[in-house]
């Protein structure tokens, strides 16, 4: 449904750190990668790029996508107190 879904994930990812974080340093990492997905979006849809082709149906491939990715969201969600010092599913 998305034309480029990792843009999309990758400005969503940025947003939700910079709501997250006040920090200046937090500001210019997330802030860059905000921008840098912004620009590349208006880049692609210049030069006339429709983006990742619709499949008819869901396809194994896309199944180990699925679940690698989710594998490796729940690992990233845990480790991250110990990765990144903060801890996300603290309340």
């Amino acid at each position: 449904m998305l034309r480029h879904p990792t843009l999309v994930a990758v400005k969503s990812w940025a947003l939700a750190h910079l709501l997250a974080n006040g920090d200046l340093g937090g500001m210019i990492l997330f802030g860059s990668f905000l921008a840098w997905g912004v620009y590349d979006r208006i880049a692609v849809k210049s030069r006339g790029d429709l983006g990742a082709e619709r499949l008819a149906s869901f396809t194994r491939g896309d199944a180990i996508a699925l679940g690698a990715g989710t594998a490796l969201y729940a690992l990233i969600l845990f480790l991250h107190p110990w990765l990144f010092g903060v801890c996300v599913l603290c309340g």
